[in-house]
C-alpha cells in the first residue's frame, strides 16, 4: 500500500555508510536471496574525486559482511569514476556495475571519459575472466559513458550511453548503444565494432524483447533496434 515496512531496519528507512564525503546512491538490484545490491558513490575526504562503491546488504538492511569482508566494495580504475547502473547475472549471480570513469592525463589538462563496465563474483572479487582483471573500458573516442545496461539471455550486456564522434577540434556527441560478449569483448556482430549511433540524444534507458530486439529511451525519443543493432523499421510507421 506504499507504506513504510518496519521490518526493514525497524522503520523501513535505512541509511547505509557508503562513504566519508560527497556519498551517492545511483542504483540498486536484488539478488535471487533476497539481498540487496547497491552501486554508489563516495570520496574519501572532501577534497578528493569520488570513486564506485559497491554494498551490498541483508534483507534486514545489515551490511553482509560475506562480501569482501565487510559488505563493500570500491573500484578505483582512474582518478574520478560514478556508477549508473547494477545487474545481477541470474544464472551464477555475478554482479555488473556500469557507469562512467575519467582522468586529467590528456597532455591538454582536459577531463576525459570513458564508459565502465566491472563484474564481481558474488563474493565482492573483480572477476578476472571478464575484460582486464574484471573491468572494461570503452575509450574508442574522446569521450564515452555509460547510463543504462540490460543482460540478454546469452550472457551478453548492451550498454546505453553517449559517445563524441569527430576529432578534437570538431567533436560531436552522440547516443551510442554498446554490446558486451560475456567475455568483456566487444560483440562484432553488433553495428560496427560493437557500437550503434542513435542520434544526437544519449541513450538514458534500455530494454530486451523476448525476441532480442532492443527499445531504447533517447532524450525525447523511443527507439526499437535489431538485435544486430540495426533500426527496426517496422517499429513507429
Amino acid at each position: 500500500d506504499g507504506s513504510l515496512d518496519a521490518t526493514f531496519s525497524s522503520d523501513g528507512i535505512h541509511q547505509p555508510r557508503i562513504g566519508p564525503v560527497h556519498a551517492h546512491g545511483r542504483a540498486v538490484a536484488l539478488q535471487a536471496d533476497r539481498k540487496i545490491v547497491i552501486a554508489a558513490s563516495a570520496a574519501e575526504d572532501p577534497s578528493s574525486d569520488s570513486h564506485i562503491r559497491v554494498l551490498r546488504l541483508h534483507v534486514d538492511g545489515r551490511p553482509d559482511r560475506t562480501f569482501d569482508g565487510n559488505g563493500t566494495v570500491v573500484l578505483q580504475p582512474d582518478e574520478f569514476n560514478s556508477p549508473s547502473d547494477v545487474l545481477i547475472q541470474p544464472h551464477n549471480g555475478k554482479i555488473i556495475v556500469v557507469g562512467t570513469s575519467g582522468n586529467n592525463d590528456n597532455p591538454d589538462g582536459l577531463e576525459v571519459w570513458d564508459g565502465l563496465v566491472a563484474r564481481y563474483l558474488p563474493t565482492g572479487t573483480l572477476d578476472s575472466t571478464y575484460g582486464a582483471g574484471g573491468i572494461v573500458q570503452e575509450d574508442g573516442s574522446l569521450n564515452d559513458g555509460f547510463s543504462a545496461a540490460v543482460l540478454q539471455p546469452d550472457a551478453d550486456l548492451v550498454v546505453g550511453g553517449s559517445t563524441e564522434v569527430g576529432s578534437a577540434e570538431d567533436s560531436r556527441r552522440k547516443g551510442a548503444l554498446f554490446r558486451y560478449e560475456a567475455t568483456g569483448a566487444p560483440d562484432p556482430g553488433f553495428g560496427r565494432h560493437g557500437r550503434v549511433l542513435l542520434g544526437a540524444h544519449g541513450a538514458r534507458g534500455v530494454a530486451l524483447q523476448s525476441d532480442g530486439k532492443i527499445l531504447v529511451v533517447t532524450g525525447p525519443g523511443l527507439q526499437r533496434r535489431n538485435p544486430n543493432g540495426s533500426r527496426d523499421l517496422s517499429f513507429s510507421g
